[in-house]
């Protein structure tokens, strides 16, 4: 007797299910926070032959700069007013700063301050 309800509730729940999905109701939308955040654009700077390459760079605000050392030797990226200092950097550490506000940049290395460079921000 139960197999015998079961084998007529099969094609009930068939229905259900298939009508169910073919009603035309919306797919669900993703809320807000289930999509990606906004990445801010992006420049590069190369620490390359004790010099920052390039030595001055032009970006917009909101950018964020993001420097790497490609020497063997420990550098800074300390700006003049201090408003970024990234520490001591080994050979291959990378060290970035976002520029949210338009103005003139300039910093230069601790261990070797003739390495200089400039940040111009629109």
């Amino acid at each position: 007797m139960v197999r015998h309800i079961q084998i007529l509730l099969f094609p009930v729940l068939l229905f259900i299910i298939v009508a169910g999905c073919a009603s035309g109701a919306p797919a669900a939308q993703p809320t807000p926070s289930q999509t990606a955040p906004i990445q801010p654009p992006t420049a590069s700077i190369t620490i390359s032959g004790f010099a920052f390459v390039p030595q001055t760079i032009e970006i917009t605000a909101g950018t964020k700069v993001v420097w790497m050392n490609n020497d063997s030797v420990v550098h800074t990226v300390t700006s003049n007013d201090r408003i970024f200092d990234s520490g001591n950097m080994s050979r291959g550490a990378t060290f970035s700063f976002t520029f949210t506000q338009p103005g003139t940049y300039e910093y230069f290395c601790i261990p070797h301050p003739y390495m200089k460079g400039t940040v111009v921000v629109k």
